[in-house]
């Protein structure tokens, strides 16, 4: 009973990381995200049944490993081609935006150290001369 606990959050929690990650590619699924969970439950129950004596963390791992494989084999074999790869663009202007701003950033970083190097040779500081206290013209009364 405690494989599948941890089965089912562990799902859940892998089903919110690929929402996540596909968010550039492909819009949020309903579908796709709860079939994650739904598959590694079904997975886990197959797996505490056939190793009861199992550790709790091992079957929900398993059960992650088998809902894998169980997707990816059936976009390999069974689907001509994934849905990311069939859209001409992708939702990436905002990381264009951002690494245009970055750029520039960069930019004025590296133009503003060299001008600061610039300006250091013109306001170098003189060399101290050693001054000498016993020889001083100064006169004390």
């Amino acid at each position: 009973m405690t494989a599948i606990i941890v089965s089912l959050i562990l799902g859940i929690i892998v089903a919110c990381i690929g929402a996540w990650k596909d968010t550039l590619w492909e819009p949020f699924r309903w579908r796709s995200f709860v079939r994650t969970p739904i598959l590694v439950l079904i997975w886990a129950l197959m797996l505490q049944f056939l190793f009861q004596d199992s550790s709790s963390i091992l079957v929900a791992l398993a059960a992650i490993a088998m809902e894998r494989f169980t997707i990816e084999g059936w976009k390999a074999v069974l689907r001509p081609m994934p849905s990311k790869f069939r859209r001409k663009t992708r939702d990436t202007l905002w990381l264009l935006v951002r690494w245009r701003e970055l750029r520039h950033r960069l930019g004025q970083l590296r133009h503003g150290a060299i001008n600061t190097m610039k300006n250091r040779r013109h306001l170098a500081i003189p060399e101290r001369r050693p001054s000498t206290i016993a020889g001083s013209d100064k006169t004390t009364e």
